[in-house]
């Protein structure tokens, strides 16, 4: 028997018409035998791909699969040919007619495999992703099923430099995980100038403080420091339940770059060293509770705290 690929051009080609044209309005799955039949070789995907997606195009919406299959193969040209036939930048693979379409096993619920985008960014086309990214796609989308996380966590992830990272946060990006500290802690321990950008364009002052927080955790000054460049930033916020930035900071073992960060905290026009947080305790009741250095009582207490500072809210 001879393979598919072996056979005669117009054979295949008479195969593929006969996948191609339904003889029933009420038959439109058979457009997908011709999409998978399209993904068998590059030989069959020179043959079918302008048929499939002119098809599509008469029946309606391009499938999905068209965008989400070029995305994930490296296939810009696709893309762009899709997108002129109207298919859809966003799509996941939930509507029915895609071949990528499932439903969940318990629930019975659409499942959603992923965007173009996420598939780009997962598989390192990045042509795709700039040219996604110019076209307009939506950026955060929140994790879904198939890769369980976020454009920026998957750009983070898989790319080594920082420059696809970079270019969704220039285009907004801002979504990390459920969990924006760890999202930032993650990013924090390779990728320190996409935490400056993601930084630069908060706009949330708790989120701003989670920042600061990450930038602590790390002794990392810089992210200290360009984190309070932002006009919005706050070191009297609250940040990890009632505490605020300067009292997670009195929570710091000393390392290389405590006290400078500290100083740098106290220097902030809203700093105060008899700040009192949620709980009623003042920075030095922090500092011993957590049985601090003496480095840092010390600096308090030349700047005049006091250890029953009343609250100042």
């Amino acid at each position: 028997m001879s393979a598919f690929g072996t056979l005669p051009h117009e054979i295949a080609i008479a195969i593929g018409e006969m996948c191609t044209w339904p003889t029933s309005s009420e038959e439109p799955f058979l457009l997908k035998h011709l999409a998978a039949l399209t993904r068998t070789s590059r030989w069959l995907y020179n043959f079918f791909n302008a048929t499939l997606y002119h098809k599509n195009l008469r029946q309606g919406e391009p499938l999905d699969s068209c965008v989400l299959w070029a995305a994930e193969n490296g296939c810009l040209g696709t893309i762009k040919i899709a997108v002129s036939l109207g298919a859809d930048l966003n799509a996941d693979g939930t509507k029915e007619e895609s071949d990528y379409y499932k439903r969940d096993e318990r629930t019975g619920e659409r499942k959603s495999f992923s965007t173009p985008l996420k598939r780009a960014i997962r598989n390192q086309h990045d042509d795709i992703v700039y040219c996604l990214l110019d076209m307009g796609v939506k950026i955060d989308r929140g994790p879904v099923a198939w890769t369980g996380t976020c454009a920026l966590d998957i750009a983070s992830h898989y790319h080594t430099s920082d420059k696809v990272a970079l270019a969704l946060v220039r285009k907004g990006a801002l979504q990390l995980t459920p969990d924006w500290y760890n999202g930032l802690r993650k990013l924090a321990d390779g990728k320190v100038k996409v935490v400056q950008a993601l930084l630069d364009v908060c706009r949330n002052t708790c989120d701003l403080a989670d920042g600061l927080r990450c930038g602590m955790d790390l002794d990392n000054y810089d992210i200290v420091n360009w984190g309070l460049q932002n006009p919005l930033a706050d070191v009297s916020a609250s940040t990890y339940g009632p505490s605020t930035v300067l009292h997670y900071a009195m929570r710091q073992p000393i390392r290389e770059n405590s006290l400078r960060i500290f100083e740098l905290l106290l220097a902030r026009p809203e700093s105060s060293v008899n700040l009192v947080d949620d709980d009623g305790c003042t920075l030095l009741h922090e500092a011993t509770s957590t049985g601090n250095s003496d480095a840092l009582n010390v600096g308090l207490a030349a700047r005049g705290s006091c250890w029953n500072a009343p609250s100042t809210s």
